[in-house]
């Protein structure tokens, strides 16, 4: 399992166990407003952070994959 894919299920654990323990049936103080939007921002959050770690990993894998190239082809001018 990737790291991102660990991140992202533990996030979505937290929003889970937020949800349930800040529910404004058990807690009076807490209105329905506030309630959605910390769940939302948190939703929001967690997308945002898995669409950049996707997108990190691409670039990653794209410039280890550039090096690799230029190390086999460096190795086979040498061996030529």
């Amino acid at each position: 399992m990737k790291k991102i894919n660990i991140t992202t299920a533990l996030l979505c654990i937290y929003i889970l166990v937020m949800g349930v323990l800040f529910h404004p049936d058990k807690n009076p103080q807490i209105d329905f407003k506030s309630y959605f939007m910390v769940l939302g921002g948190t939703v929001f959050i967690t997308i945002i952070l898995r669409i950049v770690q996707i997108r990190r990993l691409k670039i990653r894998d794209k410039w280890r994959k550039e090096n690799e190239d230029k190390i086999n082809k460096q190795e086979s001018a040498k061996g030529e």
